[in-house]
């Protein structure tokens, strides 16, 4: 597989090449071919594998013995928020991908696969859950996929001639990876608000029934209960030595 080159803008493939080795009539019946024969693909992206798969073709043009007329998809994601460098790579028929032969009409097409595994942060976008500290939920990233716009070119016996097309245009989507969720740290605690439930029942106790705290323990009971020794919202030391204006609790 070709390096990985960073571009900043959609390159252009040539069109096709003719061979002007060849005589003249063998030209004009590839020509004739051509015109009834325009050059068609398809792709599709499961698992981070792009898979291609051309039209078929006429005989002569691609056999898997020959690189008479060799395809190229060359494929190009552009600059997008989350990615800030643009990136293109190619594969070509001569190297990879295998013909299927066709019998209506008689011929060939080509499929193909390019895995986008290696590429990761270079291609794909990536997205997270962030929990704040109030429960609510951010989206850190781009969840969106990623485009990936594709040109299929075919030279050699591919003749533009007669509005006969040898390059295919098209897009597909490169779905979004989504990580592990993040959570908000250094959150402000309230304690008060954690035990007040807690500390209106213990105030509210009934004493006839129940045993109960004096009332001017209640907060230190429900900090034990509810966060226990050594939580930063646990019982303070007043809760253990007594203070004046405060009842000793434990």
């Amino acid at each position: 597989m070709k390096k990985i080159f960073a571009l900043m803008g959609l390159l252009a493939l040539g069109g096709c090449v003719v061979d002007t080795a060849r005589e003249p009539e063998e030209r004009i019946g590839e020509a004739a071919q051509a015109v009834s024969s325009t050059v068609t693909a398809s792709c599709s992206i499961a698992n981070k594998v792009m898979h291609i798969e051309t039209g078929a073709v006429p005989q002569g043009w691609g056999k898997p013995t020959t690189d008479k007329s060799p395809f190229e998809l060359r494929w190009y994601a552009s600059v997008t928020n989350c990615i800030p460098t643009a990136a293109t790579d190619s594969i070509i028929s001569t190297e990879t991908g295998e013909f299927t032969t066709v019998q209506k009409p008689n011929g060939y097409y080509w499929t193909a696969d390019y895995d986008f595994t290696q590429l990761d942060y270079i291609v794909e976008h990536h997205w997270h859950n962030k929990i704040m500290c109030d429960g609510s939920t951010v989206v850190v990233g781009c969840d969106e996929a990623r485009t990936i716009s594709y040109t299929l070119s075919v030279g050699g016996a591919c003749l533009q001639t007669q509005g006969a097309t040898c390059t295919y245009y098209g897009t597909v989507d490169l779905p979004a990876v989504q990580d592990a969720d993040e959570y908000e740290t250094n959150c402000a605690v309230d304690c008060e608000a954690g035990i007040g439930q807690c500390v209106s029942a213990c105030q509210h106790c009934d004493s006839t029934v129940s045993d109960c705290v004096p009332k001017a323990c209640c907060v230190c009971s429900c900090k034990e209960q509810t966060y226990g020794h050594g939580h930063v919202c646990g019982p303070q030391p007043m809760c253990y030595t007594g203070t004046p204006g405060h009842q000793a609790c434990f």
